[in-house]
């Protein structure tokens, strides 16, 4: 019986020669087509961290870019070497901004969970995360992580909203809400 390195290095020859039989154009195409069937890109992106005028453009920016061209929040984090909730805070800011995004994608698929999370901005009327957790700790007595608070917020209705800013504009007030 043959060992495994040596039927590797006789497909690996094998390769080689037949690479070596076809022309640049044909091997382009061939690896082009390759690229594209594993979910890459085939055309140049300038993804430069400069706008055209040559001034940094903001870190949120460089997020939305990479969006632009289908890459995932996962791997904008790890091409970027920022952490996950960071890039959650950009689409925040994205959207804020009026960007046109899909975030469906990330929507928690817990929808009782979501629901209770939810309930809990409403309920204290706010959006601050730390406050929310806390309160979220005390009803149901187990802990919510920011992330997942942070990722929940981006899913609030705008009735939510609403009743949120309603909550705040009370207490700003001094009145008690029901």
């Amino acid at each position: 019986m043959r060992s495994y390195d040596a039927l590797l290095g006789e497909a690996s020859q094998r390769a080689e020669e037949r690479l070596a039989q076809i022309g640049t154009t044909e091997r382009k195409e061939k690896t082009d087509k390759a690229i594209r069937r594993l979910g890459g890109v085939t055309e140049k992106l300038d993804l430069s961290i400069e706008s055209k005028k040559g001034k940094k453009i903001a870190t949120h920016l460089e997020t939305y870019e990479f969006l632009k061209v289908g890459k995932t929040l996962d791997d904008i984090a790890n091409l970027r070497n920022l952490k996950s909730s960071t890039i959650f805070s950009h689409l925040e800011k994205l959207l804020e901004e009026g960007k046109t995004l899909d975030i469906s994608p990330y929507r928690p698929t817990d929808e009782e969970r979501l629901s209770q999370i939810h309930k809990g901005f409403v309920m204290i009327g706010s959006t601050s995360l730390t406050t929310v957790r806390e309160y979220l700790a005390d009803i149901h007595d187990e802990e919510f992580d920011y992330d997942e608070l942070r990722i929940a917020r981006l899913f609030l209705s705008d009735s939510d909203h609403r009743k949120i800013s309603q909550q705040m504009l009370y207490e700003s007030e001094g009145i008690e809400s029901d």
